[in-house]
């Protein structure tokens, strides 16, 4: 029987178009698990909410939501990683089991009085985290585990949408807490189902025949001063690649100067990609330590998140934190946290991709797409549910996002191929961050470049079935047929699946395509 290893689970393989001997995988011969970091899993419990004397259901109904918030806030603190050291949390003893909560995504599962002035709602939250995560937690026979939340008023929660940046509540340690602050939540928690793999939505990208990137580097108080030496870094890697600079060198770059620039091949069509890269600078308008660069930093952020298709911020972050563009100790300008974001004017009725690279920044999947502008639609989130230490991260997913194949053409890359090398080891160290992408299950599941309309037409070369994204495999006893790159049936015709396909010469699998269920094109 002949091994088949697996060296791509969906999409193409480096040098896919290059294969020439590829034919169909029979059924049961090859593993159908596509496997990351990290998955998502569904927290379920009961809570309550207690209204004042004479108030009734209606008072119940307006007080979930903040019960909703402090749920998310107490387990995500309970769950998420801490960080150790000079400029470490305060609970960083404090459970801590690589998992984060996916804010806003819950449901109410029914509301019930219990006395005359408490009111008990059903709960499900959505998480993420490792994939041993269910080996990890203290779960009992009955798969529960418990936990201890604070007990906020609703004054307080109600004064401040920020309460939980308060002490006893910032750095929740129910062992730091007396009795009547603190209560115990018994939670179920089971796996999410798992969504599918897709490509960027590159046709929508390049209607109007560029792609705009901006870039935003965020303060960082570590004496080697990231943004200056990660936004230095990414304008040389640019010029690397065959960028054009509007100025003569780094130094001379600021917000004003305009993108850099470079034309590729999108299958046939000129592509102008133009990217402008966003730092704080002392000295300049953008100024970390002041009011007036924090505010401009912000400005630019948000005039970015209006018209730009890729955004990207690569800087400090957190639970429920958001961008953190300038030097918080020194102002109060300069950050735009989940509140914010959760309105900022996104771009309406456009597709965008946010690139969220910061420790901790899941939450944000759900602030951006949940975003009035957006509601759920024309939009990718990257971001991560752990420590972000990835070597070069922007470096990572620009070079997928913009990859060439030997001939010099654009060849898109599957998401989970992005999310891959965003999870690969740093510095000889196996880097704990946990990359996902929000917004996915409707992207698309054929190949961007894909010619459905040569499908099962007879072929000797790739060449013949329409460039990168389609090739010629023998499909069964109906010899050398044309197929496209897919990663699901839904990417596919009618009548036709989303099945592995080969290489002869090297029993390797390097890609799914569309071929007749029934393995024949007669």
């Amino acid at each position: 029987m002949t091994c088949l290893a697996l060296a791509a689970c969906t999409g193409e393989d480096p040098g896919a178009e290059d294969i020439e001997d590829g034919f169909v995988v029979e059924d049961g011969k090859a593993d159908d698990y596509l496997s990351l970091k990290a998955k998502e899993y569904v927290v379920s419990g009961t809570a309550r909410v207690t209204v004042e004397e004479g108030q009734g259901i209606e008072r119940a109904k307006r007080l979930i939501p903040h019960e909703h918030v402090a749920i998310t806030w107490f387990l995500n603190q309970y769950l998420v990683d801490k960080e150790t050291g000079e400029h470490g949390d305060a609970n960083a003893d404090y459970g801590g089991f690589s998992a984060m909560v996916k804010n806003g995504a819950y449901t109410d599962l029914g509301l019930r009085q219990i006395n005359g002035t408490t009111w008990e709602f059903r709960f499900e939250q959505v998480i993420a985290g490792r994939r041993n995560l269910l080996s990890k937690l203290p779960l009992n026979a009955r798969g529960e585990f418990t936990i201890e939340v604070g007990r906020p008023t609703n004054e307080e929660m109600e004064r401040d949408p920020e309460w939980y940046r308060q002490a006893p509540w910032d750095a929740w340690n129910p062992a730091t807490v007396p009795a009547s602050k603190k209560e115990a939540l018994t939670l179920s928690i089971r796996e999410e189902k798992a969504s599918s793999d897709g490509w960027w939505d590159y046709a929508r990208l390049f209607a109007d025949g560029k792609l705009t990137v901006d870039v935003h580097f965020g303060y960082d108080y570590n004496p080697e001063a990231a943004h200056l030496a990660d936004s230095k870094a990414l304008y040389a890697w640019l010029l690397g690649r065959g960028f054009r600079s509007p100025v003569s060198s780094f130094d001379r770059l600021s917000r004003t100067s305009g993108p850099l620039t470079k034309t590729v091949d999108a299958n046939g069509k000129s592509i102008r990609v133009e990217v402008r890269i966003f730092y704080p600078r002392p000295g300049t308008s953008t100024d970390p330590d002041t009011d007036a660069g924090g505010k401009q930093l912000e400005r630019d952020m948000l005039g970015s998140l209006t018209d730009r298709d890729v955004i990207v911020y690569s800087g400090h972050s957190g639970s429920l934190y958001g961008f953190a563009l300038a030097n918080w100790k020194k102002t109060d300008e300069g950050d735009l946290d989940d509140v914010e974001l959760a309105v900022a004017p996104l771009a309406r009725d456009r597709y965008q991709i946010v690139f969220a690279e910061g420790c901790n920044t899941y939450m944000l999947g759900t602030t951006l797409l949940g975003n009035p502008s957006k509601q759920g639609k024309n939009l990718d989130v990257i971001t991560t549910t752990s420590f972000s230490v990835s070597y070069a991260p922007v470096h990572d997913f620009l070079g997928r996002l913009l990859e060439l194949d030997s001939q010099g053409r654009l060849r898109p890359r599957t998401m989970s191929q992005t999310i891959a090398d965003l999870d690969l080891y740093s510095v000889g160290e196996p880097s704990p961050s946990m990359y996902g992408i929000h917004g996915i299950d409707d992207n698309p599941k054929l190949h961007p470049f894909a010619k459905p309309e040569n499908a099962c037409k007879r072929c000797s070369s790739n060449a013949a079935c329409g460039g990168v994204g389609n090739s010629c495999v023998t499909i069964g006893t109906s010899g050398r047929r044309c197929v496209a790159a897919c990663t699901a049936d839904a990417g596919c015709a009618v009548g036709y699946r989303c099945k592995p396909v080969a290489s002869a010469s090297s029993a390797t699998i390097y890609g799914n395509y569309c071929v007749p269920a029934t393995r024949s094109c007669e």
